[in-house]
């Protein structure tokens, strides 16, 4: 997405939320925090989470729209139990989680202990998942981790560097 893209967009915004003063640091700092993804897909995540919140769609929630749009994240923990439980869970799919489930005894072990196993599950599940989302919402144009895991592996400064490396900044000003 180009500054003028950005420009269109952020005046979309200002027009439905008119109490914000734009100023060319609010144009940088957008392209700065959604300047790698496309603009169509900006735009769209825009549009959608202005009819549905009261405030300013900020770049973390248009970064996890598009995201969750592209069917990129992993899921959830009550939709990974749901999906542990119902037989529905495809190994392979996210491999971190394959080690959770490993090892806590399986699937078929999580099946049978249900209470004591979901409680267990979300507890290791949960810190796990936070940080795959926080990586792939920090990855320049949402990269998946295993495709950055790939990437990574030919270029050791490439874009999972990068990534741990913007949520480590974000963390520090966090603080």
């Amino acid at each position: 997405m180009d500054a003028k893209q950005a420009t269109d967009i952020i005046e979309m915004i200002a027009g439905r939320f008119p109490h914000y003063t734009i100023t060319k640091a609010t144009v940088a700092a957008f392209v700065v925090d959604v300047g790698d993804l496309p603009g169509d897909q900006v735009a769209a995540a825009v549009n959608s989470l202005a009819r549905t919140q009261e405030d300013w769609p900020r770049a973390a929630q248009i970064r996890r729209h598009i995201a969750t749009a592209r069917g990129i994240l992993p899921p959830d923990p009550d939709t990974a139990w749901s999906r542990i439980n119902g037989s529905t869970w495809v190994t392979g799919d996210w491999p971190e989680a394959d080690q959770i489930i490993y090892s806590l005894g399986g699937q078929q072990h999580l099946r049978q202990n249900p209470k004591d196993s979901r409680w267990a599950f979300t507890k290791t599940y949960q810190p796990a998942w936070e940080q795959a989302v926080a990586v792939i919402l920090a990855a320049d144009d949402l990269t998946p981790p295993a495709a950055i895991a790939a990437r990574s592996e030919r270029r050791p400064d490439g874009p999972a560097a990068e990534a741990r490396r913007r949520l480590a900044e974000r963390q520090a000003a966090a603080r």
